[in-house]
């Protein structure tokens, strides 16, 4: 053999025992997503997705590359590896059927990059990934993720420049996103810490102690109790199948799982409990609250209603009660194929649930959910039955596999503390995935999906490969047979991989853009903000809050006439919300474009009708239209349910107003003038309205006198129609 041979034979041999390039960035994606943060955007979730869509999309595309030049590719355990990449296929075509297919791409992308993971992870084009590498990538995540929470708690403002969520949530947009990801991370770094001997149990030791305090910080009794009973679960699930040689390994195991419970009652006993909710993680606002001019005053930020790019967080049964209502709603829609991808958000407000007990006396906020807040309400909305069938259908058969290996005895006794990590970690994240985003948030996701990949892989092993862990070969050969599949495989991967990486780039653009604007609002910088937020719009133009805010910051520039573009638009791509929708009717009012006014404020009443400012629109627009006694009819449905004190003293005054002027009905105008009275503060407001009833009760005497045949008394100031803006 000549020296350039055997130096050909080396490399080859060397490349076989190295992780391949795609590999090494899925490490790399596991260790940077959890603490990636950058203020200038609005939220950090949608960093860590642009992360994880560009990783993946170029680890893809090198993959893709590499097979074709290896001109072989070898899937371990085929059967199930395909059904994820059917999954992650349908997902994407479940964006054609999308009303704003724009939008639904994007969305469907996430389903592709975490089935791009699963086969990266389950067909290498290098060496596989084995247990170590996994749990040292997400040690490092987790230990960066909990450092910054600990930050956070000391004082440092540096996560909080812009929002600052409830509790140390450091580089996570929401206590809620933090404990999903640590329920999937903290097993495998458990299993870490006593399956690997010396410096490496330092390490995976210190991981374990940082990310499981941090998770007691964010969590609750009741995610904690949730997490434990997923790893005594798997304890004894392995038990089951391994008997005396787990219990022997796993003692241990679960009496470090005692440190978590230690940590958690410090947390909960010790510390005191952050708010639940603030301007960061609550629903949209519908109210302004404050001075009337929300001015950053003293550097607190003042206006907070307008559409930020934030996530809302869950801390209630009854929120995840009105969830499930409304998704079952949506389902029974579309049942098969569902929406389509991405269209929980713009469709989430077809159906208020006006009189579910978490929304009947909801007035200041706006239930306006960006997720579900529970992955199988998001996949029967959205994919359907098809999609949920093929997900479930790639867990079952994860499982499977997994159950397979657990019923094989072997000599050595270490792969079992892995086998429970993996387990665990894929218990707890389904059990997350019913009341948390988990499949939508991308630390978390893509921490879940990678452990149950090397799951698939390290239980297919110990099965031999046989059945439904049999490796599934394409080869580049003269001879024909497998002769051309390599290179179509590797060929679509690099294809689907450059498609992934185009909408990450565009939205990285507007997303910096829409994370400028947001910022430009909360101050009332309104045109730097129509400026970022038509600069957003144009890098990618699927948010209907973008043109939404534009027409809003017209609107609080006193501008009307140049929102009309912006807030058509944003009705097009958003329906149903009650914001733009009343936005439109009161720019249309302003045109006298009446009849149009009207059906835009039922239409808005009907999105919402819990929004004083959807009424009062179609009150206003009802009255401009002579049609008093629905403008009246419409005032009262708000009133009878019982909004905030000054919603209720404005729409009193409104109804008294069209009794007085245009009914010609002091009587019944007098009783809502009187619980005006009642409701208002203001001294001056009361002087004058005690005036304008002592008018009235002359006006009600002088018609009793007119029907008696008497002359009428002196009228001592007259009610009046105009002066009340609707």
């Amino acid at each position: 053999m000549s020296e350039s041979s055997r130096d050909g034979a080396k490399k080859e041999a060397k490349a076989e025992i190295s992780l391949a390039i795609p590999s090494w960035i899925v490490l790399v994606l596991l260790a940077l997503t959890p603490p990636a943060f950058a203020t200038g955007f609005s939220n950090y979730e949608l960093l860590k997705e642009l992360v994880l869509t560009g990783g993946v999309g170029l680890a893809l595309l090198i993959w893709g590359i590499q097979a074709v030049r290896a001109r072989a590719v070898s899937m371990m355990a085929g059967r199930v590896t395909v059904l994820v990449l059917a999954f992650g296929l349908y997902a994407l075509a479940a964006s054609l059927w999308a009303d704003n297919q724009l939008l639904g791409l994007w969305d469907s992308l996430h389903f592709v990059a975490l089935a791009g993971v699963v086969l990266i992870v389950t067909s290498p084009v290098g060496r596989p990934l084995r247990f170590y590498d996994f749990a040292v990538a997400t040690g490092v995540g987790a230990a960066l993720a909990s450092i910054f929470g600990f930050l956070d708690l000391a004082g440092i403002g540096l996560f909080t420049i812009v929002w600052d969520p409830p509790g140390p949530t450091g580089a996570f947009d929401a206590m809620e996103f933090a404990s999903a990801y640590y329920a999937v991370a903290l097993p495998v770094l458990l299993g870490a810490t006593f399956r690997f001997p010396s410096k490496s149990r330092i390490f995976f030791g210190v991981c374990f102690a940082l990310a499981g305090f941090h998770f007691a910080l964010v969590s609750s009794w009741a995610w904690a109790a949730v997490f434990a009973g997923a790893c005594v679960l798997a304890a004894l699930i392995v038990i089951a199948f391994q008997r005396t040689e787990a219990v022997m390994v796993l003692w241990p195991v679960m009496v470090l799982l005692g440190v978590v419970a230690v940590f958690v009652a410090i947390a909960q006993w010790g510390l005191p409990q952050p708010e639940r909710t603030s301007p960061a993680t609550s629903l949209p606002r519908l109210v302004q609250t404050g001075a009337a001019d929300p001015r950053k005053m003293g550097g607190e930020v003042r206006n907070t209603v307008f559409a930020p790019d934030r996530w809302e967080s869950v801390t209630s049964s009854r929120a995840h009660s009105y969830l499930l209502a409304v998704g079952t709603d949506l389902f029974s829609e579309k049942p098969i194929v569902g929406h389509g991808a991405g269209s929980w958000w713009p469709l989430q407000t077809e159906s208020p649930n006006i009189d579910h007990p978490f929304v009947e006396s909801m007035f200041a906020h706006y239930p306006a959910f960006r997720t579900p807040h529970n992955g199988v309400t998001k996949l029967l909305v959205e994919y359907g039955v098809v999609g949920l069938a093929l997900f479930v259908l790639w867990l079952m058969a994860t499982f499977a596999v997994t159950l397979g290996a657990l019923a094989r005895r072997t000599e050595r006794t270490g792969w079992i503390v892995e086998h429970w990590a993996l387990l665990t970690a894929a218990l707890a994240g389904l059990a997350f995935m019913f009341f948390t985003p988990l499949i939508e948030l991308a630390p978390a996701a893509l921490t879940w999906v990678a452990g149950l990949a090397v799951l698939t892989r390290f239980s297919a092993s110990l099965n031999d490969f046989r059945g439904w862990s049999s490796v599934w070969a394409a080869r580049s050969g003269r001879d024909g047979g497998f002769a051309s599949n390599s290179n179509l495989a590797g060929a679509l991967a690099a294809l689907v991989g450059l498609g992934v990486l185009v909408p990450t780039v565009l939205n990285f653009g507007a997303g910096y853009y829409r994370g400028q604007a947001d910022q430009y609002m909360l101050r009332t910088l309104y045109p730097d903000a129509i400026e970022a937020y038509r600069a957003a719009g144009k890098w990618y133009p699927a948010f209907g809050d973008v043109p939404y805010n534009i027409a809003l910051a017209y609107e609080r520039e006193g501008k009307l006439e140049k929102n009309q573009e912006m807030i058509e638009l944003a009705v097009d791509l958003r329906p149903y919300d009650v914001r733009a929708l009343a936005l439109y009717g009161r720019a249309e009012l302003g045109d006298k474009d009446k009849s149009k006014a009207i059906r835009l404020g039922k239409r808005a009443v009907d999105a919402y009708p819990n929004s004083v400012e959807a009424r009062k629109l179609l009150v206003a627009a009802l009255d401009v239209g002579s049609r008093y006694e629905e403008a009246v009819e419409q005032a009262l449905e708000i009133l009878e349910r019982e909004p905030p004190r000054d919603d209720r003293a404005q729409l009193h005054m409104m109804t008294a107003d069209l009794y007085l002027d245009m009914l010609k009905r002091p009587a019944d105008a007098k009783k809502h003038y009187e619980r005006a009275y009642n409701l208002i503060e203001n001294p001056q407001q009361r002087a004058k309205l005690k005036d304008k009833l002592k008018g009235i009760d002359t006006l009600i005497e002088n018609q009793r006198r007119m029907r008696e045949g008497k002359p009428p008394l002196p009228v001592p100031g007259k009610g009046g129609h105009e002066g009340h803006g609707h």
